[in-house]
């Protein structure tokens, strides 16, 4: 429809989202995110970022691609997918002269 974006239109691949949400569980990200912040990773974003994706495919295999639903269920995929979760682990130095 007008106003949506390429990646609103185009149908999802779900692997990627299978392959974040399983390297999520591995116990090498596990072991990371609990040296540096003290807790394991729940692994939710990723969760649900699967699980969007397999509701979206659903749609669309279905013939309701279109629909109001969808529409929302990807604007929400690509705000997940675009948010930055890179944050520095270490607090920064101040440079010294």
């Amino acid at each position: 429809g007008e106003g949506e974006t390429r990646e609103e239109r185009e149908t999802p691949k779900c692997s990627s989202a299978f392959d974040a949400l399983y390297f999520c569980m591995t116990p090498g990200n596990q072991f990371k995110k609990y040296y540096r912040e003290g807790t394991y990773d729940d692994c939710e974003a990723a969760q649900r970022m699967f699980w969007l994706c397999t509701q979206v495919r659903y749609q669309e295999v279905n013939g309701r691609g279109g629909s109001d639903k969808t529409k929302e269920m990807r604007r929400e995929m690509l705000s997940l997918s675009t948010k930055n979760t890179d944050k520095h682990v270490w607090p920064l130095r101040p440079a010294t002269e």
